[in-house]
């Protein structure tokens, strides 16, 4: 919804917001802005937090406000964070736990929606003749975030 006065000084958010569509796109400026020019709303204004005490600083380094489905996170993200929208896998790391449960989800996955190769990190760990029978790591694994090998205790 980008009309209106707005768009001839703030090119920027309405180019924004055109390129990248989302909820916000079908949004009128003065919906959001809507106390004075210049105003700018806390996110929980009118979403929920991902967690408790979660401040607009923490939404914002995840979510750019014109184009809030780019997601970009550091990899010291809490994976509670994640976890709140992705709640299967992490409930499945917080309950079984193994070698990947120490690692933030964004550790595996730096850019939202990557499903990362398990040679990224692992390498070819076992003799050449078994990669070469199986070469998809999850036809045995299944799941990293389930997987069937407990971390032993202190290690």
């Amino acid at each position: 919804m980008l009309t209106g006065n707005c768009t001839t000084c703030h090119k920027g958010p309405a180019k924004e917001l055109k390129d990248f569509p989302s909820a916000h796109t079908d949004v009128a400026c003065t919906q959001c802005h809507h106390t004075k020019h210049a105003y700018i709303p806390n996110c929980s204004e009118c979403h929920e937090p991902h967690v408790e005490g979660q401040t607009m600083k923490e939404c914002l380094s995840c979510h750019p406000v014109h184009k809030p489905l780019v997601i970009k996170y550091a990899k010291d993200t809490p994976s509670k964070v994640c976890g709140s929208c992705h709640n299967e896998p992490y409930n499945l790391l917080q309950t079984n736990i193994t070698k990947h449960s120490s690692l933030t989800c964004a550790e595996c996955h730096p850019s939202h929606g990557e499903i990362p190769p398990c040679e990224r990190c692992h390498g070819k760990p076992h003799q050449e003749a078994l990669h070469k029978l199986f070469p998809n790591c999850l036809k045995c694994h299944k799941d990293p975030h389930n997987l069937p090998i407990k971390k032993k205790e202190g290690s």
